[in-house]
């Protein structure tokens, strides 16, 4: 699944929540932020109710655009936990003692050792769909 990053809009967002030291007052929050605030919050309350549905659509679309990006960003965690976690299983079996450089034998070692931890997850993956399949079918 790929998502296009609006970079326009990013942009318009980073400028403005991007922190002033001149902002910022005693209570730490930005003033700002406080009258874009209270100047949405009176905009909303004036508005004919007609703009109000037409931008809840609009709400809806980038409500669907944000699920789709946490989606892929959820997905990007669990590749790099699993990532990390085949690097540490691997690490403890094939490098007794680090040192300035990999050697060509621990070197071969950590790459049989991640092909094998690939391989097994897959069989058992699909070991378990086809379980899964063979249930489903009774």
């Amino acid at each position: 699944m790929c998502m296009i990053f609006d970079i326009k809009l990013f942009e318009q967002i980073y400028h403005e929540t991007k922190p002033s030291d001149a902002s910022i007052g005693r209570s730490g929050i930005r003033y700002e932020q406080q009258q874009q605030q209270l100047n949405l919050e009176q905009s909303i309350k004036h508005r004919p109710k007609r703009k109000l549905m037409m931008e809840t659509s609009d709400n809806q679309s980038n409500d669907s655009e944000l699920e789709k990006f946490l989606t892929v960003e959820k997905v990007k965690t669990q590749f790099h936990e699993q990532v990390h976690f085949i690097t540490d299983i691997c690490w403890d079996k094939c490098i007794d003692k680090p040192g300035s450089k990999l050697d060509g034998k621990n070197q071969a070692c950590l790459v049989n050792c991640v092909e094998r931890f690939i391989d097994s997850s897959l069989i058992l993956t699909q070991r378990f769909a086809h379980m899964l399949q063979k249930q489903g079918n009774f």
